[in-house]
């Protein structure tokens, strides 16, 4: 696992800041963008409950490996850390899994289910 941070701010796109509360509204301006994002995803999340047959049928092993890897991908592409951003994309998946599991529940308790 890396322990040295490698995004560069010059190459990732960032603007240099010179004070903390700079940084700060930076990243309050980025989590306004990214709030959204992941209740889109578990929107879709959602969505797969409703179209699995069983509770098993929420994790699929396969399909974790893919996502990581797939973010694994992107994190080189932005020239970002890949290994900081597997740890966050398998807590974001293992966070999802916990919403499907309960959202399949909702649904077959409430009978509307496939």
């Amino acid at each position: 696992m890396s322990t040295i941070p490698t995004t560069d701010p010059r190459r990732a796109g960032m603007r240099p800041c010179q004070s903390m509360d700079e940084v700060r509204a930076e990243i309050d301006r980025l989590d306004a963008l990214l709030v959204p994002l992941v209740v889109e995803r578990l929107g879709y999340v959602a969505q797969a409950a409703g179209l699995k047959p069983t509770r098993d049928a929420v994790v699929v092993p396969w399909r974790i490996e893919d996502v990581v890897a797939k973010a694994r991908l992107h994190a080189r592409h932005a020239q970002g850390d890949e290994d900081t951003i597997e740890r966050i994309w398998r807590a974001l998946v293992d966070i999802s899994i916990d919403w499907e599991r309960a959202h399949f529940d909702r649904l077959r308790l409430r009978g509307t289910g496939s």
